[in-house]
């Protein structure tokens, strides 16, 4: 039996526009139009700001008891999406957590090509670090491409030496930007946001050139030494499963903790459609829990 409200989302996802007949600028207001209608509710502060020179907003609820922070970097393929398009995800997390929730408003594709979208990250995070009294403990939290971005940030900043956040948990993550993994043919049938022809486009707008399997922008290819401890959630209806399978053996083979939680019949970044998806409220919830252990 599917999952209650799964059958629902899947017809609203097919109502969307054919995405080979949308401008990226139609797409990227589309995808902000989902986080930014209406007014912010009212237990929630909303600040925009500036983390190492690059923009972002700033999510707190009435409920914040935390001393601590989340740096939450959006999805949408490198080229679209932004604090707007993730607003309420912000504000679950804020609310489940405890905590501010930074959200970053990091250069998109193609004017902000390979590898832009990965050092904005580094350099947000590096100005958090050096304000402890200010962030606190810090977890990184991304989905889809902000997941992969994430995660290839984390590589640098170890590489660098620089102290690595308490947690990190990712949603969906994209790994894999030459989309060589079998689950995207196997699931091309089965997964109704995403197909190998549209991201291979994305990737190549982000890439501008360079190799899909650099380490940095394919972080299912990366050495995961040293990494700190990770959740990743993922529908198992996606493409981007055999990657992400693949990612988290080869980062247990590296001695890294990490958590994979697969949601039966859920696809792509499901916690977005909380109102429909009870799956999608409980992961949310335990996406929280995880970081507050490792905030403990």
């Amino acid at each position: 039996m599917a999952a209650v409200g799964i059958k629902k989302v899947r017809e609203i996802l097919a109502a969307r526009p054919d995405r080979h007949n949308t401008s990226l600028a139609d797409r990227r207001a589309a995808m902000d139009a989902m986080g930014g209608r209406g007014k912010l509710p009212p237990n929630v502060d909303l600040k925009v700001m500036e983390l190492g020179g690059i923009g972002c907003e700033c999510i707190a609820t009435k409920g914040v008891t935390q001393t601590n922070s989340i740096l939450y970097v959006h999805g949408g393929a490198y080229v679209a999406g932004s604090p707007r398009s993730h607003r309420g995800l912000g504000i679950v997390l804020s609310e489940e957590v405890g905590a501010p929730v930074f959200m970053l408003d990091y250069g998109l594709a193609p004017e902000c090509p390979f590898p832009a979208a990965v050092l904005d990250v580094v350099s947000a995070y590096r100005e958090m670090r050096q304000r402890p009294d200010e962030f606190g403990a810090i977890a990184l939290v991304g989905d889809s491409a902000g997941g992969g971005a994430l995660i290839s940030a984390l590589t640098v900043l170890r590489d660098a030496g620089d102290p690595l956040p308490s947690a990190v948990a990712c949603i969906s993550p994209w790994l894999d930007l030459s989309c060589s993994f079998d689950s995207y043919t196997r699931l091309a049938d089965t997964d109704p946001f995403l197909s190998k022809s549209g991201l291979l486009q994305d990737a190549s707008l982000y890439l501008a050139g360079a190799d899909p399997k650099n380490p940095l922008a394919s972080p299912v290819y990366a050495d995961l030494t040293g990494l700190p401890p990770m959740l990743i959630q993922v529908g198992s209806e996606e493409v981007l499963i055999d990657e992400i399978n693949t990612f988290v053996d080869a980062g247990k083979l590296a001695g890294c903790h990490i958590t994979l939680q697969v949601w039966p019949d859920m696809i792509h970044v499901f916690h977005a459609f909380r109102a429909l998806l009870p799956d999608a409220v409980a992961a949310t919830s335990q996406l929280a829990e995880f970081i507050n252990s490792k905030f403990e």
